[in-house]
């Protein structure tokens, strides 16, 4: 949790190089309820805090994904919790401190798919109270490429799968245009219909695929009739951990968010970008969840940040579950691209395991990208679910690492090979790339460490031993 606060401070300083301190879409899915602001009247568990924010005592009502009884969520039954001791928390930052200081890596299980086979697998079972968790095939998956007129990605295309006059399943493409089905974890038949749209559902192409019928290869590519957009608006939600375990790593990144965000603001300055704030503890605390809806004021969202303290918690697991049901009421902009930095060091409790996926499921429909960035006490159990979070969402797991010297020791993640940067640039080199769709590598000058046989977010053939 400290490395996790560290983690915070550094996104709030890169956000707040502006200051220091603090519309919607239809997830278009049967059975999830449509955006609304997390204010007092979103919930009956919902009040006003004293400072504008809302705080939550007890979960929102969040709906899962198009057809919820055929998610893997619906099997996640409830088990015991998995006591495991929480790190002390550690001093506060040195009064030295710098935006820019912290260093971390990141990974795509995307495009290392063997590799997250084989890692899930193993832990699934290896590990303890696993039974329940949930699992995506990357081995099996099919993949949706979605082009414009010119053969450009296309982002924000409609897909619909069908059996008859019932739905499946909807989803967004990304800005890259490639969206992801499992036929297993989605419970397709082995035919269905799909139909593709662009962003305003004038276009509309129609296919029937049969799943048998895919080869190895396993892709779908669809061509629309219009062009690509280039997005003008971005909700970039940060989701923090704030219990004792996080307090150094919380400091951290109110130092370092306002670095990030005015680098993400630099490099797309055409771009409308909103922020917004969830903080959250466990049951039992002073509060739960608390929250500050989008702003286009950064420096508001900096003072916001500032605000908070850290304190609570106790056990291992947190709250995640309730502050993800939290973010799927926010009033994320139809046409916007939607980024939710998770920032945490611990693992939902075992028992609110099936709820915290529910909400993942719903951010997919909805394409919201939920990005993991993993702090000093992350273990195994944490890592596991973030990283199918980030999988299922077209994202990537971030994660704090030792080389700064900051902040108390960070677990290595069980990832063959990547590379360790300062976390300000990778956070907005992230981003961007998921405004943009295209991906891009930090140049030789910013790599502080390498790991294993890395090319561009793959890890070569000779790691993979």
């Amino acid at each position: 949790m400290k490395y996790l606060n560290i983690v915070f401070c550094a996104l709030v300083l890169s956000l707040s190089a502006c200051s220091s301190g603090t519309d919607t879409d239809n997830s278009g899915v049967a059975g999830t309820s449509s955006d609304s602001t997390a204010d007092s009247s979103s919930t009956e568990s919902s009040v006003d805090g004293a400072d504008g924010s809302t705080v939550v005592s007890s979960p929102p009502t969040v709906s899962g994904s198009a057809d919820a009884s055929d998610s893997p969520a619906e099997s996640l039954g409830e088990s015991a919790d998995v006591m495991v001791t929480e790190p002390a928390p550690g001093p506060g930052p040195e009064e030295n401190f710098q935006a820019g200081s912290l260093t971390a890596g990141e990974y795509d299980d995307h495009l290392n798919a063997e590799l997250y086979q084989e890692y899930a697998s193993n832990y699934l079972q290896t590990s303890t109270g696993t039974e329940h968790e949930p699992y995506i095939d990357l081995a099996h998956r099919v993949t949706l490429k979605i082009t414009d007129v010119n053969d450009k990605p296309y982002a924000a295309a409609n897909i619909k799968l069908m059996v008859g006059d019932s739905t499946l399943l909807e989803l967004i493409t990304p800005a890259n245009g490639i969206s992801h089905i499992y036929p297993a974890l989605d419970s397709l038949p082995d035919e269905f219909q799909l139909k593709v749209s662009d962003r305003y559902s004038d276009i509309q192409v129609e296919r029937t695929v049969s799943v048998a019928d895919l080869g190895e290869e396993r892709t779908i590519e669809i061509a629309l009739t219009t062009g690509n957009q280039p997005a003008t608006e971005l909700d970039l939600l940060l989701v923090i951990d704030t219990t004792g375990s996080m307090g150094d790593e919380l400091n951290y990144l109110k130092t370092e968010l306002t670095s990030i965000l005015d680098n993400i603001q630099q490099e797309n300055q055409a771009v409308n970008i909103r922020t917004g704030l969830v903080v959250y503890r466990d049951v039992g605390d002073q509060y739960v969840v608390k929250s500050h809806g989008f702003t286009d004021d950064i420096s508001s969202l900096q003072s916001s940040l500032n605000a908070e303290s850290y304190n609570g918690g106790g056990d291992y697991p947190e709250a995640m579950d309730q502050a993800l049901a939290e973010a799927m009421y926010f009033e994320w902009r139809q046409q916007s691209s939607r980024v939710l930095l998770l920032i945490a060091d611990a693992p939902p409790h075992a028992s609110e395991v099936m709820s915290t996926w529910e909400s993942a499921i719903e951010a997919r429909t909805r394409q919201i990208h939920i990005v993991p960035v993993a702090a000093s006490g992350v273990a195994s159990e944490a890592e596991y679910l973030m990283r199918a979070m980030a999988v299922l969402t077209n994202s990537r797991y971030l994660f704090l690492t030792d080389d700064s010297g900051y902040g108390n020791s960070h677990e290595e993640p069980t990832i063959k090979c990547y590379v360790v940067t300062r976390l300000d640039s990778m956070i907005s080199r992230v981003v961007d790339n998921l405004l943009t769709g295209k991906r891009t590598e930090p140049v030789n000058e910013e790599i502080i460490r390498r790991v294993g046989s890395y090319d561009h977010g793959v890890c070569m053939p000779d790691e993979q031993q």
